[in-house]
């Protein structure tokens, strides 16, 4: 099989390949305490166990460890998770087996920001809007619009996690832009001072680079239309007023960013 493979996938990190190996996801739900993480990495060890992936969520009081293992062939997973579920602060253990060959490198299904999310490859969005483009009147505009209702309901998700003044939720794109792959950004944020009674006059710029709408994409224009409509709907909504985005600089048409 790993002929079939072909030598391409060696090393990289979205496929999981060990000859001769069992593979088995391990999903743990425990109490958010100091140590439990250890505490379940030294069972692992003591029956030879190598963990190839992991990850531990906290939420509210309780946490979630996932972990992809390698099983020597001498350890019984069944007894492995019946010894896990009995560590201190562990609540439960779920576990799913693979033979060999492992693509993944999450939990399914998976969850961004507490909603379902997929994947799909940067080139594929980018082909996709494109063809969008060239087959629909108005497609910018529809384009801009899918982005706007994204941005606003990822601000939505933001107020209800953490609350913080609208300038620090702003800056939260610099965390939450490169979380979902979309690229790295720079958010400049300046008061000017007061324009009204219940309204403030400020200057915003959010400098994006790596853009995952410009990959492998060549224009004479700016191509980041969804993204626009994104930091639109955010904006918006965090600070409570219309606000509209426009890209002036795109690294598809060669500029160091968008």
């Amino acid at each position: 099989m790993k002929e079939e493979l072909g030598e391409k996938w060696e090393g990289r990190d979205v496929a999981l390949w060990h000859r001769g190996k069992t593979l088995a996801w391990l999903k743990i739900l425990t109490f958010d305490r100091i140590g439990v993480v250890h505490r379940i990495s030294d069972v692992l060890v003591s029956h030879d166990v190598n963990q190839r992936f992991g990850y531990f969520t906290a939420f509210d009081k309780n946490g979630k460890y996932v972990s992809l293992v390698e099983l020597p062939p001498n350890v019984d997973v069944v007894e492995l998770v019946n010894e896990l579920k009995k560590v201190d602060d562990v609540l439960d253990v779920e576990y799913e087996v693979r033979e060999g060959f492992c693509f993944q490198n999450n939990e399914f299904p998976l969850y961004i920001l507490g909603e379902r999310a997929v994947i799909f490859r940067a080139e594929m969005i980018s082909e996709l809007f494109g063809m969008i483009s060239a087959s629909f009147p108005q497609a910018e505009g529809f384009m801009n619009l899918c982005g706007m209702k994204s941005g606003v309901r990822v601000a939505q998700i933001v107020e209800g996690m953490i609350e913080v003044e609208p300038s620090k939720r702003l800056k939260l794109l610099e965390e939450i832009v490169p979380f979902v792959g979309w690229g790295r950004c720079e958010v400049v944020f300046e008061s000017n001072g007061s324009e009204g009674k219940d309204r403030e006059s400020f200057s915003l710029a959010i400098i994006t680079h790596d853009s995952f709408l410009t990959s492998s994409i060549e224009s004479h224009h700016p191509v980041c239309v969804y993204l626009g409509g994104f930091y639109t709907g955010y904006v918006s909504y965090v600070l409570g007023r219309r606000v509209y985005a426009r890209e002036t600089m795109c690294m598809a048409k060669g500029d160091p960013y968008c």
